[in-house]
């Protein structure tokens, strides 16, 4: 819960990043977000790790509390835990992870939304300017828009799902949620890996050993 939410509340902090340098507004918050962008992530960075953290604390706490404890077993927990104490940690868990997952989903989501109008502007013009200098320009343009519409696709399916979850609250869209969940961090990781130059070659590298 902790590691997925953490890696959630992060990319919605590269997505806020990315929103800020390339969306031209003229609103006195967004000129000031602009310019105090790097104080503002470091901030959000260390959100990303203390409020998932927070947040999981009492629901690790609670579940060690009573391992060893004589009652009956919560199947949503796989652990024992008594059935009032359940019904609570339901609650709870409920609670954290609209906190923890949907919050910064939707972070992201609104932060990706108004990027995609102004790169498809800066493309156009880019490409009605005949200097070479806006080829490499361009091309980082496209990059961006293709890791954010990745991002925006994969957060667009995990809100639905878990949108269905509460609503039916039925035992099968309950663990596709919580599988699209566990999903989130290994999808983000093989999407920027991926769309960065830089972490694509490391990666092959690293990998290189395994292929001899």
């Amino acid at each position: 819960m902790w590691s997925g939410s953490s890696s959630v509340w992060l990319t919605a902090c590269l997505c806020v990043f990315y929103c800020v340098k390339i969306v031209d507004f003229n609103h006195p918050l967004f000129i000031w977000l602009k310019l105090r962008i790097s104080k503002v992530v470091l901030w959000l960075q260390l959100w990303s790790v203390v409020e998932p953290l927070v947040l999981s604390f009492p629901v690790y706490w609670d579940s060690h509390s009573n391992l060893n404890d004589n009652s009956t077993v919560d199947r949503k927990f796989n652990s024992t835990v008594p059935a009032e104490k359940g019904k609570l940690l339901k609650s709870y868990l409920d609670v954290a992870e609209t906190l923890g997952f949907c919050i910064p989903l939707l972070l992201g989501v609104l932060s990706i939304a108004p990027i995609f109008p102004s790169l498809y502007r800066h493309t156009r013009r880019m490409k009605e300017n005949a200097l070479g200098f806006s080829e490499p320009r361009l091309g980082a343009h496209i990059g961006a828009a293709r890791i954010l519409g990745s991002l925006l696709l994969i957060y667009l399916v995990i809100i639905l799902t878990i949108f269905l979850a509460a609503l039916l609250k039925s035992e099968l869209s309950l663990m596709v949620s919580e599988i699209c969940i566990a999903l989130i961090t290994p999808a983000e990781s093989i999407i920027l890996i991926l769309g960065n130059t830089k972490l694509k070659h490391a990666l092959w590298k690293a990998l290189s050993p395994c292929k001899r």
